[in-house]
């Protein structure tokens, strides 16, 4: 016998994966605890795959954030280095300035 609720049934049974395929449980009091059953099924199972899933994403979160900071202390240890740099530079550039005026005024002109 093929009726609508029958094909309810089957349509439910096909959608929630669980493949029946027969027509077990036969009343309707036992498929509407079958339906409420798969639907609790699928309810925790996307609890876990919804609590697994915030998990990792809070780790990949923490470990962005630990990378982040890494990469400003980096960036402020570069600055500082190039700042040092330039100092240097400009010191060097008065020495060397400085021992050319030098050399050139001991230099006889003629």
């Amino acid at each position: 016998m093929v009726s609508f609720g029958d094909a309810l049934w089957w349509a439910f049974v096909t959608i929630t994966t669980v493949g029946y395929g027969d027509y077990t449980p036969v009343t309707v009091e036992g498929r509407m605890i079958a339906v409420g059953l798969m639907i609790a099924g699928i309810a925790l199972l996307g609890v876990v795959t919804a609590t697994l899933a915030s998990w990792l994403v809070d780790r990949v979160r923490s470990s962005e954030v630990q990378v982040q900071r890494a990469n400003v202390d980096h960036v402020d240890a570069l600055s500082r280095q190039i700042d040092e740099l330039r100092a240097e530079m400009a010191h060097s550039r008065e020495v060397f300035t400085a021992e050319l005026r030098a050399l050139r005024e001991e230099t006889p002109k003629g």
